[in-house]
């Protein structure tokens, strides 16, 4: 086989390189973005004597020729290559064109899309026929390693066919739909449907990249023989020196695996969506006509699987018919399905759950949120703040402190008075400044507190314990259910993201609770709240089980609440109807988060048309002006009375309309490509994503020894360390102040979120928001049944014949030293929400009409004569030539402004002096400035230059981003509410970056002039 290509406008291309792994030869060719792979595809077949595959995607490229008039190329006029006879692979060893999409530009991407997915598509041809015919197996993808179960089932599964609609009559179909050759009848469909679903999705691609399958296939069975090997590197504590590798995880050589067998959601497939039709089906068949006797409606959704690289038939039925997918979308089947056959999806189907759009990861607080009103927990995803810029309720900053105050008292296991008053006093001095923020001072804080504590008191002596006492009783059910112990803290704040799910969520505490002959991992949450009746806790919790099934690989089949105020502890068991209702509606929110295409975007679920409830609820505002501008509504749509609706919309015009329209479109799609950039996370293997896009660390290991917990108040506390395991230096895009997400190989994501703080070509020094543990480590005489015991923070054990003792572990085990981690580029971590937030705001009543009037009507800004004093002081700068005759001009004409003034000026024309001089001049004439950039080195620059200036300034921002210089500027550890109240009213200059404005200093003070740097970098939104 000839292995040069020609292409038009480059040239020869480099030779094909050939890689072969058994029974597969792979050859990676360059390709054109005009159709490369249908010119394999048909020499290919040629040289095999048989005709070009027929699949839905070959259908649409006929289609489409045909649309435009012209016939489907015999060949490829911008590719040659030829086959020699003599060179042609045997039919044993399958030669195949496998696409490298990542290495194409984007252009080209959408260009040949449907072209390089038809590769993945095309069915089975007479060369895989008679390799099966003589017990030959090809393997599919990329050579890879997997089960030996796995490679049985596909070598008896042969790939569904697909035959015309017009070849229905040549042979009978059974309930599945396929006839007696194997082959899948594919009815009529509308194809220009079918197109444009499948042509607005540029995520297609992804499916073509053989690593994401190769982890997606391996992800599950990874997780747990990723542990199984790091428990048999190194003993764990109490494993004695004679164990064996094949005893890990308490299990003989010849036992099963226990996890396999009990874990009912281990295994998923992640699947792309090609066709969805409406079908019906009765109890004898899957397939039936809609006046058949007993028929009844469902879904047909064909798929093809990037897992177990083959198409397959969803078949949605009951509860599930309803659930909003459409071609193009991507959509996990989690569970056990069987090989061969329709997978059919209702009621009855109790371990298979549909995920769709499994990136778009739905907050869980959110999603119970949903229970009340689906719309605003959709913008709780899309704003999250509120708009009108309350702050803090009291109440809510009690909340947080009396889960602060339960935590620390947990951590240690000490709970009499002495220890609880300290931990009380610690988390109000570490509190002062939200404490200010709320109007709360630290003796009404501590009265609140204190009110609760008593009760911390006694549910810690009835359940802080290592076997269930006879008065630590919880209830289940509304009844009585019996006695448990909380006997071990496994994790506290566990931040957990589920690629599986589709789900995130951080959970109180993760903890062994022991009931009588069972040890059980479960959530535990803390509500300080007085309603125990709640549904959106009980959904809450119940999403909780599947986060942490997929984190410690056991099935995790209940949580506790525990209500402190009315003492009461409700375990709360993952009944299946419940889990059935919570992912559906996981996935009608998720239809709305995600970004899909076009004006889906902006889509948000109906108004809930309650005057009672939209009264009460923060989000009224930017609700009801997203409902008059994205979606026309008016006072009767919205349902929340003539009174509400004027308020809130009344100033609304055409153009403030429009306004709103074009900035939340465009940052949808900005959102959009970032979120893609976060899938890959889960769906590119590590060491092809730091080598494709350079936006990862692969192969890193935890340099223990530097864990250390800095106690410094605000996001990246925890500081670690990692290195490269292999000892290559580090070469990414990262760089100091990125961003980053911490996750174990091999699906362990999002154990911390942080930032980069040091970083050279041999070490990555991050600061987290919270230590990093590893992958769980299971302990000697693990059962998934009855004792899932992993290696704990916390551990209570026997001490004589009713005592208790305590073994406190490090909060970074050393045994975190043997994972494999991977650091990844966060592109969302300050997501578009707060960008959304301040285009809402400008339009909410409240806002500044002379604001909107400039921004939006752009009225023209207003100037005044200089004032003499001002006059004065830029005299003074230009004789001591601080400023030359330009600069001089910009600073009169900002110092002349009503409204606002743009200075324009072109690299090294001293912009920076400028404004450096234009400080100096306001905080001589005794004005309040708030200094903005986009970066922290923009801020930082202009503030080296007034450092000897003597004004009063603040510097806000984290410390490891902010110049040495200059960080003596940042707010230090203040231990009163007075403290703080009296740091923020001397500043006279705060500086902080122009996404840092959501401080509390900002709810509580306002500013003379607002001085923004290096505008012409950022958006309006932004700015604003």
């Amino acid at each position: 086989m000839s292995d040069k290509l020609k292409r038009p406008h480059s040239g020869d291309a480099p030779a094909a390189k050939r890689t072969q792994a058994k029974d597969d030869v792979v050859f990676w060719m360059p390709m054109s973005p005009q159709g490369t792979l249908r010119s394999v595809l048909q020499q290919r077949a040629a040289s095999a004597g048989s005709t070009p595959s027929d699949t839905i995607v070959q259908r649409i490229l006929d289609a489409r020729h045909s649309q435009d008039g012209e016939e489907a190329p015999d060949s490829d006029p911008f590719i040659s290559s030829s086959f020699d006879n003599a060179e042609t692979t045997p039919v044993a060893h399958r030669t195949r064109a496998v696409p490298r999409p990542l290495t194409l530009s984007k252009s080209e991407r959408t260009v040949d899309k449907r072209r390089l997915l038809s590769s993945l598509l095309q069915r089975e041809d007479s060369d895989a026929k008679e390799n099966r015919a003589n017990g030959v197996s090809p393997t599919r993808g990329r050579a890879r390693e997997v089960s030996p179960t796995r490679d049985r089932a596909r070598e008896t599964s042969p790939t569904l066919h697909i035959r015309r609609p017009e070849e229905s009559a040549r042979a009978p179909v059974d309930a599945d739909g396929i006839d007696a050759n194997g082959d899948l009848d594919l009815g009529d469909f509308d194809m220009d449907e079918l197109m444009d679903g499948l042509g607005d999705c540029d995520d297609l691609l992804q499916g073509l990249d053989d690593e994401p399958a190769g982890q997606m296939e391996s992800q599950a069975a990874g997780q747990m023989e990723s542990q199984a090997e790091s428990q048999a590197a190194g003993q764990s504590e109490g494993q004695t020196e004679g164990q064996s590798k094949g005893q890990t995880d308490g299990q003989s050589d010849d036992q099963p695996d226990q996890t396999t067998q009990y874990q009912r959601f281990r295994n998923y497939e992640r699947c792309l969506t090609l066709l969805v039709s409406e079908g019906w089906y009765t109890v004898a068949q899957n397939h039936a006509a809609a006046d058949a006797a007993g028929a009844q409606a469902q879904k047909v959704v064909r798929v093809y699987s990037q897992t177990a690289a083959r198409e397959r038939l969803l078949l949605l039925r009951g509860e599930w018919l309803a659930t909003p997918i459409a071609a193009g979308d991507y959509v996990n089947i989690v569970g056990d399905v069987a090989t061969d056959g329709a997978v059919v999806v209702d009621s009855r189907a109790a371990g298979v759950l549909p995920i769709v759009h499994p990136d778009t990861l739905v907050s869980c607080t959110h999603l119970a949120d949903a229970l009340a009103c689906e719309r605003r927990a959709v913008l709780r995803e899309r704003v999250r703040e509120i708009p009108e810029g309350a702050r803090a309720s009291a109440a809510m900053l009690v909340g947080t402190l009396l889960h602060d105050v339960f935590q620390s008292c947990a951590l240690q296991n000490r709970w009499d008075d002495a220890s609880v008053a300290a931990a009380v006093r610690r988390v109000l001095a570490g509190s002062a400044e939200r404490l200010w923020e709320s109007g709360l001072d630290e003796a009404a804080a501590a009265a609140q507190v204190g009110e609760v504590v008593p009760e911390f008191q006694r549910w810690a002596r009835a359940h802080m314990h290592w076997r269930p006492q006879a008065g630590a009783a919880f209830a289940e059910h509304g009844a009585a259910g019996g006695s448990v112990a909380v006997a071990r803290i496994l994790n506290v704040e566990e931040n957990v993201w589920s690629a599986k799910f589709g789900l995130k969520g951080k959970v109180d505490l993760t903890v062994l609770a022991q009931y009588a002959g069972r040890a059980l991992v479960e959530p535990f949450e803390l509500k300080t709240g007085r309603r125990t009746d709640s549904a959106a806790h009980r959904a809450q919790l119940l999403l909780y089980t599947l986060l942490l099934a997929d984190r410690y690989g056991v099935d995790v089949g209940a949580g506790l609440l525990y209500y402190p105020r009315t003492r009461e502890l409700v375990r709360v068991p993952r009944l299946d109807a419940e889990l059935r209702a919570l992912v559906a509606r996981r996935n009608a929110l998720a239809r709305y988060v995600a970004h899909a295409s076009g004006a889906a975007r902006r889509a948000l679920p109906p108004m809930l048309r309650s005057e009672f409830a939209c009264a009460r609820c923060a989000f009224q505002a930017p609700c009801l002006v997203v409902h008059r501008a994205l979606e026309g509504g008016g006072a009767a749509s919205a349902g929340v009375g003539g009174d509400a609706w004027a308020r809130q919309t009344a100033h609304l015009g055409a153009a403030h309309v429009a306004f709103v329209r074009a900035w939340l479109a465009l940052i949808d799609g900005e959102e959009a490509d970032m979120l893609r950039f976060r899938a890959e996370l889960w769906t590119m293997a590590a060491a092809h994503r730091e080598q494709q896009t350079g936006r990862c660390l692969a192969g890193m290991r935890l340099d223990v020894a530097s864990a250390e917990d800095t106690r410094a108040a605000g996001f990246g506390r925890y500081r670690v360390a990692f290195v490269r395991a292999d000892a290559r230096p580090l070469d990414s895009q990262l760089a100091v102040g990125d961003p980053v997400v911490v996750s174990a190989e091999p699906a362990q994501y999002a154990l911390a979120v942080g930032f980069v703080a040091a970083l050279d070509r041999a070490r990555v020094t991050l600061a987290l928001d919270r230590p990093v543990r590893g992958v769980p480590k299971r302990e000697p005489r693990f059962d998934a049944r009855t004792r899932q015991a992993y290696e704990p923070i916390v551990e209570l054990r026997a001490r004589g014949a009713a005592g208790v003792a305590t073994r406190l572990c490090a909060e970074v085990p050393a045994s975190a030293a043997r994972d494999v981690f991977r650091i990844d580029k966060d592109e969302l971590s300050s997501g578009m929400s707060r960008v959304r937030a301040n285009v809402l705001r400008l339009f909410v009543a409240a806002a500044p009409a002379r604001v909107r009037s400039l921004l939006v009507d752009l009225a023209a800004p207003a100037f005044s004569p200089l004032a003499a004093p001002a006059e004065a002081a830029v005299q003074a700068l230009q004789l001591a030539q601080q400023l030359n005759a330009g600069q001089a001009l910009a600073v009169r004409r900002v110092l002349a402004a009503d409204d606002y003034a743009l200075v324009l000026g072109m690299p090294g024309t001293g912009k920076t002096t400028a404004i450096a001089a234009l400080v100096r001049v306001l905080a001589a004439l005794g004005k309040s400035v708030l200094l903005a950039a986009y970066t922290h080195a923009a801020v930082d620059n202009v503030l080296l230059k007034l450092l000897d200036s003597g004004i009063a300034i603040v510097r806000l921002g984290s410390r490891a981003k902010v110049h040495p210089r200059v960080a003596h500027l940042l707010p230090a550890d203040m231990a009163s509410v007075g403290d703080v109240e009296r740091f923020y009213a001397r500043a006279q200059v705060v500086a902080t970056t122009c996404l840092g404005v959501a401080h509390a200093l900002f709810s509580k003070r306002r500013f003379d002039f607002c001085i923004v740097d290096e505008a012409s970098q950022i958006t309006l939104p932004v700015c604003l």
